[in-house]
């Protein structure tokens, strides 16, 4: 597992290295190494599908999480908010995910799931451009700023705010190029390029590392709360398909 080097906790005091590395240890621990039809359901594939995704998505911010460590150890900058923001759209995106689950699950509702499955389908094929085969128009892919807003309405106030301030580092605009790696001396005249600009201000790096503390935490938690619920999720898919008349008559109900 990646770690923070000691020297830079030494010289960058009072980040929260612990919670990334915590993190990390836990996401390690909510991975599966194969999701089975047949240890979920021999009918339905919408639980198995949002469990895809899940899984796929906590595998991306792993990497991800594991990139901005080695970034922050060899003291870059720029890539420390592409990453940060990276895994924080990754992790509002499961978040989501799993949160409609367990509303569905809680309220008992079937009449949700049509839109869930479409939904669902279209975070696991969507994509932005045909160019490299996809098909954006049947499978869109998801709004990521449509889902933060949501979030922040709902359940995280500021979180807009927050990766509305990340986002101006990530982007080529002043803060992620100018103000990083240019110093204007008016008196001289003159421009002075800064090749590393890590160290300039300490809260930078902790709003970075916040970013990735807050996204993997968000990851792992929909992870393992949606395992949590899948079971239940499951037999309510099944329910909506029995009580529909479709249930196949050569598989034994378990509802019987």
């Amino acid at each position: 597992m990646k770690t923070f080097d000691d020297e830079l906790r030494n010289s960058y005091r009072g980040l929260d290295y612990d919670a990334v590395e915590e993190q990390l240890e836990r996401g390690k621990a909510a991975q599966i190494t194969v999701s089975r039809a047949s240890e979920v359901s021999p009918v339905t594939k919408v639980p198995l599908e949002a469990q895809a995704l899940l899984q796929v998505g906590l595998r991306r911010n792993m990497e991800l999480t594991a990139s901005f460590v080695e970034s922050f150890n060899a003291e870059l900058f720029a890539p420390l908010f592409l990453t940060g923001r990276a895994v924080l759209e990754t992790a509002c995106l499961l978040w989501e995910f799993w949160a409609r689950t367990d509303r569905i699950v809680k309220e008992q509702d079937k009449a949700a799931l049509d839109d869930f499955e479409d939904r669902i389908t279209k975070a696991l094929l969507g994509v932005k451009s045909p160019a490299c085969g996809g098909d954006p128009e049947n499978y869109p892919a998801p709004n990521v700023l449509t889902i933060i807003d949501r979030l922040n309405k709902r359940e995280f106030p500021r979180l807009r705010w927050f990766y509305d301030t990340l986002s101006e580092f990530a982007h080529p605009n002043y803060f992620g190029m100018h103000a990083a790696y240019g110093r204007v001396d008016d008196s001289a005249q003159e421009i002075r390029y800064v090749d590393r600009p890590f160290g300039k201000d300490v809260k930078l790096l902790a709003m970075a590392i916040d970013a990735i503390a807050a996204g993997l935490l968000m990851t792992v938690s929909a992870v393992e709360k949606y395992e949590k619920d899948l079971l239940p999720f499951t037999r309510l898919c099944e329910e909506a398909i029995h009580d529909g008349g479709t249930w196949p008559s050569d598989v034994p109900y378990p509802g019987i």
